[in-house]
């Protein structure tokens, strides 16, 4: 057999090659009869690639256990199957490696060496590995749903959408592409096209400030379906996750707190166990008939179009919990809820004193709400100095840099007490005695528990959180950091939100769409986000089809000049000629890979990434453009103290100048 392969063998020693595609490799044969051959071959320098000539043969005292994984110097970690060894015959070296390269296992490489990095850390190896698994899964499901994947263009036009574009200039004087931020018009097109489910693994691109979670060109799980609603475009969400849970062996949290709807109908109620809903082919809830062929009963039952294709994959273990904005804000204090901390936030301005209300904060009639943090470790049980892990915690916590943004909060800092059964009313002698005993009751607290506090103004919550969301978030995680709170790492949490958003988005139906007209500032977009263990991986809605009511929001409720509104013509336009109701959804795919992979950034599960500047430094892009091609696409360079100046060429009477900072 023939082996073509990476040697990394210690000079002067006789070690084993790199592992292959799966990470995987086996022994050298050591024997008497190929001696001189090992050492010749172990004074080739570690990364020469190799081709080797020989057979594989069963080890002949092979050991217990047939795989055994073996952290190596220069590749990071291998498993090598140790039942079988390679008797190398003959070797050929293919290029050769600069005496004096650096490229070790944990070595601290700069993005000007990531392919020396990838090469010798197979973490990120690993975390490609996964991304092309988890891509084509995802293909395999969507085929048997009944989607086509379909490409869309690169090369769009500049639209009114919100972020920041990148601009193509082109031959044509004053005319330039832009790259799509989505592919959400193009998709809408489709629809109205007569493609019925559409999907594709889409890049997009917007010139915004990056964080750790953000690319100027990252990839996105992009589908669309017609004659469909939210509920439909949801089971489909649900199957993927699934699937994708039960790939990676994932753990969904059994023990999730139920659902409770306080703002529908006054009282708590139980949605643990929702079943999914399907839509008509308007979006609407129905139901559907169905014959009991034994019993010859008729019954009713909820039914998705997915139904029929879902015995190939087999139905979703796990449904995925739901929440309206407000109740996400009110039981988790976030619009992305981690479902991995235990418990939810509580109304207690009710409960406690009006002389403590008093000394936590000077706001008149406040909302105070409460959580509590239950530290799982070993030492935090009961009877096992639970209460002083806590107490040192929390004070370390709030004497942090993190924890300033607490203590010096304008509403009041928290208030904060640790259950301590050595202590009068365990540590909640300043609620009094009623109120320490609803506190007990309803947060189900137990010694070690951290009880936390905090007022805000009486009003309703606007934004992502609130401040108490923050700081359980913060706390969550700061135990983790601290050693003194497990949690399984393959849990995922996922947890859908239904909220507002784009100006694509149809107002919820029979509901919101009369207020347009009168009181467009109480409108509710139907859409809805994915949140998995805090951090959003998707958002969909169901779309405007119709072209007046598009048209009314772009003139009427945006009040886009008629230069903007034409922008979108070819969309009006096909909406017009009868485009069906349709509802969509996509994922950010790189921050889906972060979660799967346990990576705490988007640039470890992509191969080339951007660095915070939006540079790739290992190619050197973007590049100065040359006089050529300024000249060839009509562009002029302007240098100022502050700025450079790009400016394209005027037609049709008008400057157009494109300022970059220098």
């Amino acid at each position: 057999m023939s082996y073509s392969i990476q040697a990394v063998f210690e000079p002067g020693t006789e070690s084993s090659p790199e592992p292959d595609d799966n990470g995987t490799g086996s022994p050298l044969s050591q024997d008497q009869k190929h001696t001189e051959r090992m050492k010749e071959l172990s004074n080739i320098r570690p990364h020469t690639p190799v081709s080797l000539a020989g057979y594989l043969r069963q080890r002949k005292y092979p050991q217990k256990v047939q795989k055994v994984a073996v952290p190596d110097p220069y590749v990071g970690q291998v498993e090598y199957i140790n039942d079988y060894e390679l008797v190398v015959e003959q070797f050929q070296p293919l290029n050769t490696v600069p005496q004096g390269l650096v490229a070790k296992h944990g070595f601290d490489f700069g993005p000007e060496q990531r392919h020396l990095h990838f090469r010798t850390d197979h973490r990120l190896r690993d975390n490609l590995r996964q991304r092309s698994r988890a891509l084509a899964l995802f293909r395999k499901v969507l085929f048997v749903l009944g989607f086509d994947e379909i490409e869309t263009p690169l090369l769009f036009k500049s639209t009114s959408e919100g972020a920041r574009e990148f601009i193509v200039p082109t031959r044509s004087k004053g005319m330039a592409y832009a790259l799509p931020q989505s592919p959400q018009q193009y998709k809408q097109l489709l629809m109205a096209s007569g493609v019925v489910r559409y999907f594709q693994f889409a890049k997009c691109f917007r010139d915004e400030d990056l964080r750790s979670d953000r690319q100027p060109e990252f990839t996105q799980l992009d589908l669309e379906m017609a004659f469909s609603g939210p509920a439909q475009v949801r089971n489909v969400i649900t199957v993927l996750i699934n699937r994708i849970a039960e790939s990676w062996n994932l753990t969904w949290p059994l023990d999730h707190p139920p659902i409770r709807r306080p703002y529908a109908d006054g009282e708590g109620r139980d949605d643990s166990t929702d079943e999914g809903i399907s839509d008509d082919t308007n979006g609407n809830p129905r139901t559907i008939k169905h014959k009991d062929a034994a019993k010859g009963n008729a019954r009713k039952t909820n039914r998705t179009d997915n139904e029929d294709r879902l015995p190939l994959l087999g139905k979703p273990t796990h449904n995925i919990p739901s929440l309206s904005y407000d109740e996400a804000m009110c039981y988790h204090g976030s619009d992305k809820p981690d479902l991995r901390i235990k418990g939810t936030i509580h109304r207690v301005e009710d409960w406690i004193p009006q002389s403590l209300k008093g000394m936590m904060t000077s706001l008149q009639e406040p909302i105070v709400e409460a959580f509590a943090l239950r530290l799982k470790h070993p030492r935090a049980a009961k009877g096992t100095g639970g209460p002083e892990v806590s107490e040192e915690f929390i004070r370390d916590f709030m004497d942090s840099p993190a924890g300033l943004r607490y203590s010096q909060n304008p509403d009041g800092m928290p208030g904060i007490a640790v259950i301590n059964p050595r202590k009068p009313l365990e540590g909640l002698a300043a609620f009094g005695h009623e109120a320490a005993e609803k506190f007990v009751e309803a947060l189900h607290l137990r010694a070690g528990d951290i009880l936390v506090l905090q007022s805000r103004p009486n009003a309703r919550v606007r934004g992502g959180s609130t401040i108490l969301g923050d700081l359980r978030k913060d706390l969550f995680h700061a135990a983790i950091a601290a050693d003194v709170h497990e949690v399984d790492k393959n849990i995922i949490a996922p947890f859908g939100l239904c909220s507002t958003h784009h100006p694509f988005t149809s107002p919820v139906p029979g509901q919101d769409l009369d207020k347009l007209a009168t009181a467009p500032l109480d409108v509710v977009g139907d859409h809805f986000d994915l949140v998995i263990n805090g951090i959003e991986v998707g958002g969909g809605s169901r779309r405007i089809h119709q072209a007046s009511a598009q048209e009314y929001i772009l003139r009427d409720i945006l009040k886009l000049p008629e230069g903007k509104i034409n922008e979108f013509s070819h969309l009006l336009k096909a909406l017009g000629d009868g485009c069906p109701p349709h509802t969509g959804f996509a994922f950010g795919f790189d921050r889906l890979m972060t979660i799967l992979t346990r990576t705490a950034t988007i640039r470890d599960v992509i191969a080339f990434p951007k660095s915070g500047s939006g540079e790739d430094r290992f190619v050197g892009s973007p590049s100065p453009m040359t006089r050529e091609q300024l000249e060839t696409y009509h562009l002029s360079v302007a240098p100022d103290s502050s700025a450079t100046e790009v400016t394209a060429e005027p037609t049709a009477g008008s400057d157009i100048k494109i300022s970059q900072k220098a």
